[in-house]
């Protein structure tokens, strides 16, 4: 019988490293815009006799266009440019950006190529990395939200592993029926938990982003008046609208110059640590946001042990599942993968184990599971973004866990989060 040790990095580890990832890799400052790259290491082998069989993840789109940010940007320099507040910058700006936006504003949210090959490459890692999965008559089972840009990914995704192994059966759905349970958060789905009051908290969280834009500096280098603009447009939107336009130049197919000066590095990296901060109180275990979102999360986790379970004893050799961040986020907070699950009302704290970054474009959390001829003890080893994840509670070897213990630990946090929410679920299908 193997033995637990200790956690898989410690959580400890996990401090402090903030600063020195950014440093490490300036992109890391767009959040969760953030297209993350392959990881260079090879992944640690399982336990003596063990190999992998079945394969549970759970995935964001691939890169994309920014949602309705685009709108805001082009209504504030229209408002600007007709009030004669545009300074010399700002009309080379206000010039070039209606260039950009007569593209980019007709594709709002959706799937860029980077995006899809972002799937692609996940997908061909994961069969590259797993081939014991693939061995045989292999199954699998896809599901998806109906947003477009999801949709896609999961095609780009499968379509990537039917030419990798041309005998796996695959079957996949995009429908409201499985959104309920993969996006849960989501106000317009069926049966979704009425949200509480938490306006004060997020009300916060906004003036704290202002407090860190330098707006002054910001807008003295595309208006006259800045104070004259902020009476006619409101501030914390423009700024913000600019910043996501600024973070979604990465995920796009072209490349577009010119707009490298509109923030400084060091504002910059103040407006990651402000949306970083705004991200947590969303979907965090924020105590001031009754840690609303990871607690609705788990009818995912829940959803995720059941499918598990039915699969390996019959199912499909993978279930796959394309979502959003607003489902990954609060999923690994309720789970407290890497420390994600930290919980403190200090803003200045929360980077320390909240990162955008670690839940960028193309994000996965992937549950790879091991078993033995000579142990019945089934092994499971988190991934997140194809790099090897810590859980709270102690591993048997390296990043791998008992699957009893994790059963153990989360189904007792999903009987909590559901007896704090009153009870309530959202119908889900059979596992198929």
């Amino acid at each position: 019988m193997l033995v637990a040790v200790a956690l898989f990095p410690g959580a400890a580890a996990l401090a402090q490293r903030t600063e020195s990832d950014l440093a490490e890799k300036p992109g890391r400052v767009f959040g969760s815009y953030y297209v993350y790259e392959a990881p260079e290491t090879a992944l640690p082998k399982p336990p003596k006799g063990y190999r992998p069989f079945y394969i549970s993840h759970l995935g964001r789109h691939g890169a994309r266009y920014a949602l309705t940010h685009y709108d805001v940007v082009m209504a504030g320099l229209d408002t600007a440019r007709a009030l004669g507040l545009l300074s010399t910058r700002g009309e080379e700006f206000y010039s070039r950006y209606k260039a950009f936006y007569s593209v980019a504003g007709n594709h709002e949210g959706e799937l860029t190529e980077k995006g899809a090959a972002q799937q692609r490459g996940i997908a061909r890692r994961m069969f590259k990395r797993f081939p014991a999965v693939f061995r045989g008559k292999t199954s699998l089972f896809a599901v998806s939200t109906t947003v477009p840009r999801v949709v896609r990914s999961m095609e780009a995704f499968l379509s990537e592993m039917e030419g990798l192994d041309r005998s796996i059966s695959v079957k996949s759905e995009s429908s409201i029926e499985h959104q309920r349970y993969i996006d849960p958060t989501e106000r317009k789905n069926p049966g979704a938990y009425p949200r509480r009051d938490v306006a004060a908290a997020v009300k916060a969280s906004n003036e704290r982003f202002v407090s860190r834009m330098d707006w002054k500096g910001f807008a003295g280098r595309l208006f006259t008046s800045p104070s004259e603009f902020e009476k006619h447009f409101d501030k914390f939107s423009f700024e913000l609208c600019v910043y996501r336009f600024v973070q979604s130049l990465p995920c796009l197919d072209e490349e577009y110059t010119g707009f490298d000066s509109l923030f400084t590095q060091r504002q910059l990296r103040n407006l990651f640590f402000a949306d970083n901060y705004r991200s947590y109180v969303t979907d965090g275990m924020c105590p001031q946001n009754n840690r609303l979102r990871p607690l609705v999360t788990y009818v995912l986790l829940d959803e995720m042990i059941r499918s598990a379970d039915s699969d390996m004893a019959g199912g499909p050799q993978l279930r796959l599942r394309f979502s959003h961040d607003s489902a990954l986020m609060p999923l690994l907070s309720l789970m407290d993968v890497n420390g994600m699950g930290y919980a403190t009302a200090n803003p200045d704290a929360v980077a320390d184990r909240w990162r955008l970054f670690d839940i960028p474009m193309g994000c996965s959390l992937q549950l790879v599971f091991c078993r033995s001829r000579r142990n019945p003890q089934i092994l499971v080893m988190p991934l997140l973004n194809e790099s090897p994840a810590s859980l709270p509670f102690p591993s048997v070897e390296g990043p791998y866990y008992s699957w009893q213990d994790f059963k153990d630990y989360y189904e007792k946090i999903v009987d909590d989060a559901r007896a704090a929410l009153g009870g309530w679920d959202v119908p889900r299908p059979e596992s198929r």
